[in-house]
């Protein structure tokens, strides 16, 4: 989720204008309405539509309100259906409960228009939805559901978002670190070295450059060139890649008697051909395993770059899922694991959970009746996952801003306290004792302080790697304050344990004065009296 405004903008402006023209989508101007057609999943514009070949037809369609809301303010465009589509003849030809229906899943396309709109437009908010995420809400909206093929294709879509939803709250909601170690685990990989784009990259560079001058060969002898050729002596990963592309069907291999050769395929000696058939079998043995990732991070995993193969590694994904059918459900209950477990302030996302499940029991409805009543509640669902995310990323920002506020009056009461103690000193016994320990108890206030300081490094860390704009500068600061103020406490404890000390010392000494007085003036006392006997003998 870290795509730059830079690199995002042109990718979702290019669903705002015309796929044939290239030109922005306009309101105002008739000839400019973006026209969604009902089969090639693309929307141009009613000029395009009405150049060359006869598309009467087509030229007929509703306008794509939903990504009109997008560029326009949505107090500016007409409410009133009659008002939108009293002159589009597929509209007004369409009987009450098909009306009721196209109404409806406009009504909640637009809503989601609405709370994607800030996002698309804020630097601020700019990285909270993946790039795949985006290009499938745009699917969404690039569909034509004036028909019923639409309508079956809309809830499709529908429930592919909320499943692309729940496995990007997954990923985002986790230490990127740990993920990677994790997934490369799973795969198979036991050399950190191996974990890195750039070195599987040089191992699979040069198996199609040993394949171009050998025949077949013993997987030994492939091994051997690698090692050499990338400086690298851990046979054992290069080793497993080509398992890994052995799992993929690249070689040709040849029993022969006492030992196996293996022959790259033809097609595979093209880099780039072995490079996505590589990606594919990871991708497959980390879905086969249970690990659902989302396409940006399969390709900062890969690639080292979230968004440049993001595409492609979407494809894989949706190659994948294809064939498994159970993938929401699964993707539900890792969602589940990660956020029942977490002792951050992510657990609120459960909330989430029952939306997920909504969705994930869409059905196909071939067979049934479409009425209004069958969108309601998927669209609503979708409506508060999609801007959930969103609050969730505002609840972040909100609960950083909030810790920090509160390590700063913290702070502020333990510098006020220790001036308060500073300025009141007495020099007797208690008073020092009671001194000393107020400040050892300001001293575990300031280690729960920093304690909380440690967890909010950790979840800035952990929304960093989310894409959101994290000032760390207030943390660097709060924490020079408190290890300032940390050592001033630690000064005035010793001193205070030197004065107690001393204090100690005068107490112990007065005692023994004490009592070397009172031994003396009793043996004056016993002398005197024995004197007195003396006397008295005498007399």
């Amino acid at each position: 989720m870290s795509a730059s405004n830079q690199t995002i903008e042109p990718y979702y402006m290019q669903f705002l204008r015309c796929a044939k023209c290239s030109r922005g989508f306009e309101y105002e101007n008739q000839s400019y309405h973006p026209i969604t057609l009902p089969t090639h999943d693309a929307t141009i514009c009613k000029q395009c539509i009405s150049v060359g070949t006869d598309h009467t037809s087509i030229d007929q369609l509703p306008t794509n309100y939903p990504l009109l809301i997008i560029l326009y303010d949505p107090s500016k465009l007409p409410k009133d259906h009659e008002e939108r589509y009293g002159q589009c003849p597929f509209y007004m030809k369409l009987d009450d409960e098909t009306k009721t229906c196209f109404n409806t899943v406009e009504k909640g396309l637009s809503d989601i228009a609405i709370i994607i709109k800030p996002i698309l437009k804020s630097e601020d908010y700019e990285n909270v939805y993946s790039r795949s995420l985006l290009r499938k809400i745009f699917g969404l909206f690039n569909s034509q559901y004036i028909n019923r093929e639409g309508r079956l294709k809309i809830l499709k879509t529908i429930r592919s978002l909320g499943e692309h939803i729940c496995i990007d709250l997954y990923v985002s909601n986790q230490i990127p670190q740990q993920l990677k170690n994790k997934a490369w685990s799973i795969v198979g990989f036991t050399s950190r070295k191996f974990y890195e784009p750039a070195m599987q990259e040089k191992v699979l560079q040069n198996i199609v450059v040993f394949f171009q001058s050998h025949e077949a060969s013993r997987t030994a002898h492939v091994i051997e060139f690698v090692k050499k050729n990338i400086q690298e002596n851990d046979g054992a990963a290069i080793a497993h890649m080509i398992d890994i592309l052995s799992g993929k069907s690249c070689f040709i291999k040849t029993r022969m008697k006492n030992y196996s050769l293996i022959e790259l395929q033809q097609q595979y000696k093209i880099k780039e051909h072995l490079r996505d058939a590589y990606d594919e079998k990871i991708i497959q043995i980390a879905f086969n395993e249970g690990m659902l990732l989302s396409a940006g991070f399969w390709s900062l995993l890969l690639y080292g770059n979230d968004t440049q193969y993001e595409l492609q590694m979407e494809k894989i994904i949706d190659k994948l899922s294809i064939s498994t059918t159970d993938l929401f459900d699964r993707s539900i209950k890792q969602f589940r694991d990660v956020a029942l477990g977490s002792t951050s302030p992510f657990k609120p996302l459960l909330k989430f959970e029952k939306y997920f499940i909504q969705l994930a029991q869409i059905g196909d409805y071939k067979q049934e009746h479409l009425n209004a009543s069958i969108f309601v509640p998927p669209l609503e669902a979708l409506t508060e996952l999609v801007d959930g995310e969103r609050d969730e990323f505002d609840k972040q920002n909100e609960y950083v801003q909030n810790l920090y506020q509160q390590l700063q009056n913290d702070f502020t009461k333990l510098k006020q306290q220790s001036s308060f103690i500073d300025d009141n000193r007495h020099y007797d016994l208690l008073s020092i004792e009671k001194h000393l320990e107020q400040f050892k108890q300001l001293l575990k206030r300031l280690d729960e302080t920093n304690n909380n300081l440690k967890e909010l490094t950790r979840l800035q860390r952990l929304l960093t790697s989310k894409g959101h704009r994290i000032d760390f500068r207030t943390g660097g600061e709060l924490n020079a304050n408190l290890k300032n103020l940390e050592g001033q406490i630690h000064n005035e404890i010793e001193r205070i344990e030197r004065a107690l000390q001393t204090e100690n010392d005068f107490y112990q000494l007065e005692k023994e004065l004490e009592s070397y007085f009172k031994i003396s003036s009793d043996n004056l006392i016993s002398a005197h009296h024995q004197q007195d006997k003396g006397i008295a003998y005498q007399v």
